[in-house]
């Protein structure tokens, strides 16, 4: 379930919209490893057939 985040009180300053943004795609990186490393197994499995 995706929920939006939003920070208590908006960003003003550019280091507050970089930071922002290097965890978002440090958050977007490890839901894509997670998954990879979850479904390689199987489609490993279904490429060998």
């Amino acid at each position: 379930m995706v929920n939006e985040q939003v920070p208590p009180i908006p960003l003003t300053t550019d280091a507050g919209k970089v930071f922002v943004s290097i965890t978002g795609f440090v958050s977007v990186g490890s839901v894509v490893t997670a998954l990879v490393f979850t479904l390689e197994p199987f489609v490993a499995n279904l490429w060998r057939e």
